[in-house]
């Protein structure tokens, strides 16, 4: 096998279309990144200020404390028990990480090995399948049901279990399909996890932002999970803050210990003036509820727009600034992405690279993207007369 054969997992993503190259001399507006605001926008204030502070403090200059800084542990955890109703010690239980990518990718180091089997919804986030690969595992996806609206199924893990499954994946809300499973499904598949002596990686990435009164009830505070159960957050996405680079861990001490021991020679430490910066958002009590107020409107007139698209399917996302779009009626789906990016200027996501059996014949459409409502609604218009007119 070459090296390039080795590499081609980790770009599932460029092949299958997910990221595709820019037009040359076009503005092409991207509502395929899933960075607030992005590209534009700017630190909040309360952020800006907390920074620059850290900078002129001595420990700039030094290496954090391997589990983050007592500042910002101490503001995660008032942010889960604020939105969890759920007590967790920052100094047993958290540990901040240089993005949750990185955090996902670490959670996965004393759990899996050669040959071990990792059970992931589809459709859901590419790297989900792509980091068990790394580690020589195998990510068995677990499909789904559109017609069900992506309800988790434990009969269709149980499908796919076998002696060599050692984990189950969640992104929860669900990426990129802005799913918030019911708790009553998020308690089966606790039980099947339990009973099956798994152990459950949840990427709680897109949490902050909940639509229409959904519960969202956090798997780690099922009884019986606390101790098998892997929580990453992050403040990339609810407070649009990817350039920070900081995310964090929950865990129960004994998996702690086991990861701590396996990341200082991967990463360091994360910076103490990103940890001010993002203490500091998570300790805000007016970023999260103005940003909420912002994508509450764009999700709903987003939607009215793409209703009147003939041929492809949409719903409502319970959660996150995302929406999944069924377009299988236009045609291939990687030929859609390309048709918008020259017909309308508009970049959009690859729904191929979100699931084998799920993803196909669908678009990922961020609807958080662009700080300028002017601007994001024109290319929304762009893009919903452009599939208007799609020669199907």
């Amino acid at each position: 096998m070459s090296v390039i054969d080795l590499m081609t997992p980790r770009y599932r993503g460029v092949k299958s279309g997910l990221f595709t190259p820019s037009v040359p001399g076009r503005a092409v507006s991207n509502l395929g990144s899933a960075d607030l605001f992005s590209p534009d926008g700017k630190l909040p204030r309360c952020v800006r200020d907390a920074v620059i502070a850290a900078m002129e403090r001595p420990d700039a200059a030094h290496y954090s404390h391997p589990l983050g800084t007592k500042e910002f542990r101490t503001a995660a955890a008032e942010r889960l028990n604020e939105k969890y109703s759920y007590s967790v010690d920052p100094d047993r239980y958290i540990m901040a990480f240089p993005g949750s990518e990185l955090a996902l990718q670490t959670a996965m180091l004393p759990f899996l090995s050669a040959e071990c089997e990792v059970l992931v919804p589809d459709p859901g986030y590419l790297a989900n399948t792509i980091d068990p690969a790394a580690l020589g595992a195998k990510a068995v996806e677990v499909p789904l049901s559109e017609g069900n609206h992506f309800a988790l199924d434990v009969t269709a893990f149980e499908k796919q279990l076998t002696s060599k499954t050692k984990m189950v994946i969640l992104t929860y809300p669900n990426n990129p399909t802005g799913t918030v499973y019911s708790p009553n499904e998020i308690r089966a598949l606790c039980r099947f996890i339990v009973e099956h002596d798994l152990v459950l990686l949840c990427d709680c990435a897109f949490d902050d932002y909940i639509f229409d009164g959904k519960e969202l009830l956090w798997p780690a505070t099922v009884p019986g999970m606390w101790e098998r159960t892997i929580s990453v957050f992050t403040v990339s996405k609810g407070w649009g803050l990817c350039g920070l680079r900081v995310g964090y861990m929950v865990a129960d001490t004994p998996v702690l210990d086991a990861i701590l021991g396996r990341v200082p020679a991967l990463m360091g430490c994360v910076s103490n003036i990103a940890q001010a910066g993002a203490a500091a958002a998570l300790r805000d009590t007016t970023l999260l509820r103005q940003y909420h107020n912002r994508l509450a409107t764009r999700r709903k007139w987003t939607f009215e727009q793409l209703c009147n698209v003939p041929g492809i399917k949409v719903t409502l996302p319970d959660a996150g600034f995302q929406f999944w779009i069924n377009t299988s009626e236009l045609g291939n789906s990687t030929e859609i992405v390309h048709y918008l990016k020259e017909k309308a200027d508009v970049q959009v996501n690859n729904g191929a690279a979100f699931g084998k059996s799920g993803g196909e014949g669908h678009l990922r459409l961020v609807f958080g993207c662009l700080d300028c409502d002017t601007e994001y609604r024109a290319a929304i218009s762009r893009l919903c007369s452009a599939l208007k007119n799609h020669p199907h």
